[in-house]
């Protein structure tokens, strides 16, 4: 009888109210190879999550080599020698083959390294080709390579149970035949399509929450909405498809902060409101909540649980609008200046919000459709190049999908009368985006040609800044020609240190700024913390 390596003992997992995963049960036994077949939002990134302790479920059993590992923390999972292979990849782009590879025998005796990764290399050969070249430099295929042969630095022969897994989904998913049990699959079959991850992101066009195609609502419809949301949000405003009436956002917000920082103020008060607060004083016919991009850092559970809570709480401050949860928008390809983004966590974040909308009764605008390319990434024309923030033909396509997909329904509010009108927005120095006055519109031709100075320091030792092709500096300082150029610059902290957050309290390494109205030599003079690791 063949040894069990993986025991699945009929977990449930729930994202906040949405259950998940279904009392699951399988066994994975040594040299056995086992598949998970279903749709997305069927559950199977999930299973593999909760094996690997990245969440827990609320009944059932996870066994590994008999022991139980419910409850343990995911880095013990590892030490142990069951590892999981992202299906985004996630490889340090900054660091070089050799450098991945160590990392993944974080958990590995010293003495254990050099002959592990001879292994690796032994079924990668292009990987020790490339052992000196920087990850980001490498194709997709590479990289999966790479992935895998870091997990495999954990602990060499304990883990088919796992990385089989992970192996077999893509042999399948390329239309190949898996290997044999105990057999390694060729490096050769990770290699084509890599960059295509058009299939992760499936929504179930059956769904009773997600808006079907329509007539055009026109701009009436469009002026009746009122848009909650983060940077990409203001700039439906800054670029003047919006007014300043129909929309509550802030740069660089996530869920959380959604929910509990006053953002908000209007003209004759003194007082800054929550979005919530905000959306009882507008009164809207209806708001599009455009939340997310910001919280990719979070797990989807925790992502789902914030989402929620905003929702209540707009929902007890003012029960007479009709709420519409828009899709996070996906990014390009290229968006080197937001290294940590995930396309396919975003994918996740969204089918969780289509699932959240379900339970909740909200309607879901699947945007993401009508703004990804055909390998499933944002479209490069709709945003600025290496970024994630749309650019207006990107903005108006969003818009444009609004219209052809309205939720049209009575009027429930009980009056329209006493609202407040907002207080001209004040930009976020995260981005520098300075929304237009009602009597100019936004990126004018009397901005073209100026020159402003956007400069930037690190306040204490710890670390660099660097922008494209410009790094190791600690004060750099650049020419902006346009008024509506863009620099993104990273916090990179030198070793023993951790990047904490800039001056103004951005806590993201990467900061875009755009749109500048002024010189920027000191009042956007940021600043790097760093703190020694513990």
């Amino acid at each position: 009888m063949a040894d069990t390596l993986l025991k699945v003992d009929g977990i449930n997992v729930y994202y906040g109210n949405i259950h998940a995963v279904k009392d699951i049960s399988f066994t994975v036994n040594a040299g056995e190879i086992v598949t998970l077949i279903g749709a997305n939002g069927a559950g199977k990134s999930t299973t593999l999550k909760t094996i690997s302790g990245l969440l827990k479920p609320r009944t059932g059993d996870v066994l590994y080599k008999g022991k139980s590992i419910k409850g343990v923390r995911a880095h013990k999972i590892v030490e142990s020698g069951l590892a999981q292979v992202p299906e985004g990849r996630h490889v340090f782009l900054h660091m070089t083959v050799d450098e991945n590879l160590d990392m993944g025998a974080y958990t590995q005796p010293a003495s254990t390294i050099a002959a592990n990764k001879e292994k690796v290399f032994t079924l990668f050969p292009r990987l020790k080709e490339r052992r000196k070249q920087l990850a980001g430099t490498m194709s997709g295929g590479e990289q999966q390579m790479l992935a895998m042969g870091r997990a495999l630095m954990c602990s060499v022969c304990a883990l088919a149970a796992i990385l089989t897994i992970a192996i077999t989904m893509t042999l399948l998913k390329r239309g190949k035949t898996p290997a044999s049990p105990g057999e390694q699959p060729s490096s050769e079959v990770l290699v084509p399509g890599e960059e295509d991850i058009s299939d992760h992101y499936q929504i179930s066009e059956t769904s009773a929450a997600l808006l079907p195609e329509t007539a055009d609502a026109g701009e009436s419809y469009q002026k009746e909405t009122l848009f909650l949301g983060d940077s990409n949000t203001v700039r439906l405003y800054a670029n003047g498809l919006i007014s300043l009436q129909q929309f509550c956002a802030k740069e660089g917000i996530g869920t959380h902060a959604a929910l509990n920082e006053g953002i908000v103020t209007f003209k004759k008060d003194s007082n800054t409101y929550t979005i919530a607060q905000a959306v009882a004083k507008m009164k809207p016919r209806r708001v599009v909540i455009m939340l997310g991009t910001n919280d990719t850092g979070m797990s989807v559970d925790e992502f789902i649980k914030n989402y929620t809570a905003l929702v209540q709480a707009i929902q007890e401050s003012y029960p007479y609008t009709d709420i519409i949860v828009n899709t996070v928008p996906p990014v390009p390809a290229n968006h080197a200046n937001y290294p940590h983004m995930d396309q396919t966590k975003i994918d996740d974040f969204n089918m969780a919000l289509l699932s959240m909308c379900e339970q909740m009764g909200l309607k879901f605008l699947n945007s993401a459709e009508a703004l990804k390319d055909a390998n499933g990434y944002g479209r490069e024309d709709y945003y600025q190049t290496g970024d994630i923030h749309l650019k207006p033909v990107g903005l108006k396509a969003m818009l444009s999908y609004l219209r052809t997909h309205a939720y049209q329904t009575d009027d429930r509010r009980p009056d329209t009368a006493n609202i407040p009108t907002r207080a001209e927005y004040t930009p976020n120095p995260s981005s520098a985006v300075t929304a237009p006055s009602s009597s100019e519109a936004a990126g004018s031709s009397e901005e073209q040609g100026v020159l402003y100075q956007a400069s930037y320091r690190v306040d204490k030792t710890g670390g660099t800044l660097s922008s494209g092709s410009d790094s190791g500096k600690t004060s750099p300082s650049y020419e902006v020609t346009n008024a509506a150029q863009s620099i993104s610059v990273t916090a990179v902290p030198q070793d023993g240190y951790v990047f904490v957050k800039w001056s103004d309290g951005v806590t993201q390494k990467t900061r875009t700024d755009t749109n500048f109205k002024q010189n920027a030599q000191h009042d956007r003079l940021q600043q790097y913390h760093g703190q020694k690791w513990s």
